[in-house]
Order: structure tokens, then sequence, then C-alpha cells
């Protein structure tokens, strides 16, 4: 799933945890009952979420075999924080654990409300008893001092300060102090009081009212002009959620204050003619020469990326008096499958990644690629091979026929098993082909050979499978569909575990969270070397000479070989340990992105302006790629699958739809 869905999983993930509803019922005597809780949301709320039968669904997540899973990722993304919102603190400041607040409180129906989406941390919690006799007890526990009603409202202190307001079964707690005075005007609102709710908001409404269901759950949030965090640079945005015994649906519904009209993504003729053993795909459509305007490269990466180099290859190249990137698009898509080369019984699955792309000049592009393709594989051949094994590499361009498709290919395999020490990764071969109007370029020749014998009908597809054929972007009839995706939970959890037992059996130190922690470490520092090799200072110098520029780092172009290093970071180097204090020096540059070195060059004295990254400071005390992966393991298992619609309805409107399935097979919960 693309990265701006995860802001989103983000909010979903506050709903699993503070929130509930009942399933089942008709979405008219939902809307009623939901109508009284709006009422009592102060309408300049820029935060609301809600859902109902929590209780319900944890049982649900429980036959899946998954709850216990949620719930430490959720308890392992509290832990990262230092100090943890009240919200979470339940032992401490209400005296249950985070199931008895299920059972006893959240459990019926809860909503979590705050002036936005960053404060959350400042809202409300609004709950409903199951049964009005559960509040004494509560009121014991909580150690409630009781303040002046409000009218019919019930006001109280807990202990720890928290406030509580009741009327009937409804409960309304707030922080310590009512920073925001949000619990307050909910207490006034309660108590018959006149006064802007949500309910009566016309944007509210307006979005709502988009919404075909909400059995199960309501999130609403607003965004300032100008916020960076807006999803999908929404003003305003509702998404309506139901849970039932099949899965999870989600509709969003957003506003947009500006926006372009849209192209739609690739069609059932291509999607559904993929291979039908395809473990996940994403489509949609972009402007590519819009990449580079004025001839100007704009995307950003690191500097030892070679991303930026490959680009420019692209827009250095001229087809016809238009950019090469001009010949591009608008429509794309993404497909993961597996490398059947690579991967064997005795090896992991190897995920294979292949782009098609729609081209106007397709065989000028696959030309080119073999020129810049070709290029870099030598380059990167080169940089993998030690310093002191190096020799002339030339790799080659390999063409092969599959149904009458010219796919060409590079033999780069060896090259990365030598790299990274995977002796699985030397079947990998990088592939690019033009075909049915679309450019595809891929990490696996065998995944484009697969792809074209399923678009000629040889091999299975998509299409002609029950699973999913129903996903395909033709389900909702004549909207247009801007962008698809979908995965395959089964397949993701195959290839995950495969992964596991590869490393169990294999390498089994690497099971181990400190064997992981130790490599990341050691990779993190090689990411932030200046990429100096100093020696000895020459007769007659004070400073180390330069011995060593390693290729891609950020010295390399600044720093040449023979220099004499006489001052970093703005001052003169001492005469003992000179090398070791420039890397010192390096290591202290905070947040800044230049580093300073004086240089003595053929005996003049240059001083040097150097771009870095800044240094960032990693806490790798919760970095486990192993319980990682059980975890995905664990979930996707009990996923049949996840698909993704967002509709072209105009430039200002968000509409998108989020389908979960599950698998019902036998649950494993711990």
């Amino acid at each position: 799933m693309k990265v701006r869905y995860r802001r989103l999983a983000g909010c979903l993930a506050v709903v699993l945890c503070c929130a509930t509803s009942v399933a089942g019922q008709s979405v008219d005597s939902q809307s009623a009952a939901e109508a009284d809780w709006l009422r009592y949301v102060p309408g300049d709320a820029g935060f609301y979420v809600e859902l109902r039968d929590l209780h319900g669904i944890r049982q649900q997540f429980r036959r899946l075999g998954i709850w216990r899973t949620v719930r430490e990722l959720s308890e392992k993304d509290a832990r990262r924080t230092t100090t943890q919102p009240w919200q979470r603190r339940t032992r401490e400041l209400l005296g249950l654990n985070a199931d008895a607040a299920v059972s006893l409180l959240l459990g019926r129906r809860a909503a979590l409300i705050a002036s936005n989406s960053a404060r959350w941390q400042d809202g409300v919690v609004m709950v409903e008893l199951p049964k009005a006799s559960r509040l004494a007890p509560l009121l014991r526990l909580w150690q409630a001092r009781p303040q002046p009603n409000e009218g019919l409202v019930q006001r109280y202190v807990l202990r720890g300060g928290i406030t509580l307001a009741v009327l009937d079964r409804t409960l309304v707690l707030g922080p310590v102090g009512d920073p925001e005075g949000l619990w307050s005007r909910m207490v006034l609102l309660m108590s018959g009081r006149r006064g802007p709710s949500l309910h009566g908001r016309a944007e509210f409404a307006g979005l709502r009212s988009r919404l075909s269901r909400s059995d199960t759950g309501l999130l609403y949030a607003v965004w300032p002009e100008g916020e960076p965090t807006a999803f999908e640079g929404c003003d305003r945005l509702v998404v309506g959620i139901s849970v039932e015994p099949e899965g999870i649906l989600c509709e969003l519904r957003g506003s947009r204050r500006t926006g372009a009209e849209e192209s739609s993504c690739f069609g059932d003729s291509l999607l559904g003619a993929l291979p039908v053993d395809t473990v996940a795909v994403w489509a949609g459509s972009y402007d590519f020469s819009a990449l580079v305007p004025s001839g100007k490269l704009v995307i950003g990466s690191r500097k030892d990326s070679l991303i930026p180099v490959f680009l420019s290859a692209f827009t250095n190249w001229r087809g016809g008096a238009k950019n090469m990137l001009s010949q591009m698009g608008p429509r794309w898509a993404v497909i993961v499958g597996t490398d059947q080369s690579a991967s064997s019984s005795a090896a992991p699955v190897v995920p294979a990644v292949t782009a098609l792309v729609e081209a106007k000049d397709g065989q000028g592009i696959v030309d080119r690629l073999d020129q810049v393709i070709g290029t870099l594989s030598t380059i990167i051949a080169m940089v993998a091979i030690p310093s002191n094994e190096r020799r002339p590499v030339n790799i080659a361009v390999a063409r092969t026929d599959i149904e009458d498709v010219d796919l060409h290919s590079i033999e780069l395999g060896s090259v990365l098993a030598q790299r990274t020490g995977l002796s699985f990764l030397a079947g990998v071969r990088p592939c690019w082909a033009f075909f049915d109007g679309c450019v595809a370029l891929s990490t696996s020749r065998s995944h484009v050979e697969e792809i074209v014998r399923a678009a000629r009908g040889k091999v299975p597809q998509l299409a002609g499978s029950e699973e999913t054929a129903r996903l395909l972007p033709s389900t909702f009839g004549d909207e247009v569909v801007a962008e698809w995706g979908a995965l395959r939970g089964g397949r993701v959890s195959a290839m995950f575990g495969s992964w596991l037992r590869h490393m169990r059996h294999r390498h089994p130190e690497t099971m181990q969270r400190t064997w992981w922690q130790s490599w990341a470490a050691e990779r993190l520092a090689q990411r932030g070397r200046l990429g100096l090799g100093l020696g000895s200072a020459p007769q007659g110098e004070r400073g180390p000479v330069v011995r060593e520029v390693e290729p891609l780092s950020p010295a390399a172009g600044n720093v040449w070989i023979g220099d004499v290093v006489v001052g970093a970071a703005g001052r003169r180097l001492p005469e003992t340990d000179a090398a070791r204090e420039v890397a010192r020096r390096y290591r202290s540059r905070g947040s800044s992105r230049v580093f300073e070195m004086e240089v003595l060059r053929d005996g003049k004295s240059l001083k040097l302006k150097i771009p870095v990254q800044p240094r960032v400071q990693f806490n790798l005390g919760d970095f486990d790629p192993v319980q990682a992966l059980r975890d995905m393991t664990t979930l996707s298992r009990r996923t049949e699958t996840v698909a993704v619609w967002r509709f072209a309805q105009g430039p200002n409107r968000y509409d998108a739809r989020i389908e979960i399935r599950w698998n019902h097979g036998r649950g494993t919960d711990r």
C-alpha cells in the first residue's frame, strides 16, 4: 500500500484503541443513535473517532488468531514514547488493564474527541455503559469525588485529576485540567445548553451524507490550510467503518481546497490479464514530464543514490523534440510477484517487482535502457567488489524472445550475491521490454516472462480467479477508478514464512534481536561515513593525506586523492591524531548540512564546503525485524485480500474505498 495511507492507518489504530459499535443493525437505526453523541460534540472539534462493539471485534480477532498480535503491536508503539497520553494509562489512572477496559468500559461504544488529530492526547473519551448498574462500582474503583451537577449531568473528579461527566449510561472522561476546555463545553451541550455542535456542521454533514454505510465506526478529521500531515491534501475527511464476519470495509470521503483533474488507471483489460499468482498490485496515473520542469531534475534523493543518475540519463536523451520522460505515462502499474529463477525449495521466496508504464515511443525507451542500465550495472559491479579485488567489469545486455516480445535483461545476480552474501540472489536478472503499449522495467526476467504469457492467455489470469476477479476496477461499474491496489494475504504470508524458515535453518544467528541491532548499527555507521581514507602526514606537512575517496560518498567529487587535510569543521587540526580528529568532528556535525574542510592541494590552501546529511540518532532498542516478520506473517495469514479503490470524482473531492477480507482458516491466537 502506498506511503500516504500510513496516516490513515495511524488514525484507524487510534480507533481500535479507543472506541466501539454494534455490527448488523440497519444504517438508519445506527445513524439515529450516532446523532445523539454528535450533538454533544462541540462544532469546532477537529477530530472525532468512534467505534461500537469493540468487545465483539476483539472476539472476532481472537477467532482469527490475530488479537494478541494486534494488542502487542499497539503496546510496542506505546512504549516508543517517553510520556504516555492519559487515554493509554488505563491501569494507572482507572485501575483497569487493557482487556478489562474493553470488557467494562469501551466494549459497547466509545469515541475519542479532540481539537485536532495532532492533539488527541489532550482529547476527551466518551463511552456508553451496557448497564447503568455498572456505574457505582466504577465510581468506587476510581475514588470519584462528586462535584456540582450541571443540569442532569453529574460531574466528578477521579483519582489522578481525571474529570468525569455522567448522563444516564453515557460517560465523558477528560484530561487533567481540561487544557482546551473541550470537556467543559461537552458538559454544557449534554446538559441541554444551546451551542454549535458537530451534528449541526454543514461541512461534516455533507461529507457524511456521501457514505453508503458506517455500521461500526466513524472517523472525522480536519486539517488547517497548509498542514503538511493532511491526508491526501484534504482539509476535511470522513471515514465510515463497517466490521463484518467476512472482513472490514472503510469508505473515505474528503474535501480538498485545490486539486487537479485525474486520469483513470489501467482497466481490466490489462490488470485482469496479470498472472493469477500475483502477490500485490498498485496502479494509477502520473504526469512523468513534471519530474523535469525546464530540464532540471526535481526528485529529492540522497547524494549517494543512483536514482538521480538513472533519471538524469533519461532527461538527457531526446526522442524527437521531447524529453524521454514526456514519452511515458500517464498510466502505470507496479506488480509484485515471485522470482521463479531465484526461488527454490531450498531457498526463500524472492520477490519480483515489475513496473508497467504507458509509453509513446516504447522501443526508443528500451533502446536507451540498454545503454543506461548496462552502464549502471557495470558501476554497481565495480562498487560491489572490494577495492583490492577489483578488475575490469563488462556486463552485457542479453535478449530473449517470449511470445514475440523482445525481453532485454542483464546478469546482475552474481554481483548482488557477492555484495550481500546471500547466495539465493545469484539468479536475479533485471529485465526491461516493450509490449502492448507499455514499457516494463523489472527486477526479474522470469517475472516479465510470466506477465507476457498471462497477457497472451497462456497462463491463468487474475480475471479468471473468483477470489481476485471481484477486486478489479470494473467492480464499481461506471465509476472512474483513478488508483487501484490489491494484496493477497496468503501469498504475502508464504513469502515472509519462507524468509523465517531460511533464516532459522541457514543463518540461526539472525533469529536474535541483538544480531540485527549490531547489523543496523554497523550499516548506519557506514552510511554516515564521510568517505575518506586518510594516511600519515607527508614529510613537512601537519595534516593527514587523502589516500582514498569512496565512490558515492559525500566526499566524492569534493576531496581529491593527495589532498592534505589541515582543518575540519572550521578549526585547524591538532598535531597528533589528526585523522581521528577529522572523523570525530564529522560525527559531531549535529543537524548541519555542510561539513567544512580546509585542504592543501598542489600547494594551495582550499576551503571546501561538503554537502552532507544531518547526523541522526537512532534508538535501536526496539529494532527487531524477526519479530516484525512474525507479526506480518500472522496478520497476513488471516487476510485473504486487501483492496483499495480511489475514484476520480473531481479536483476538490476525495473518494476511496478500502476492503479487507478475512481468511477464516483455523486461528492460532497465543
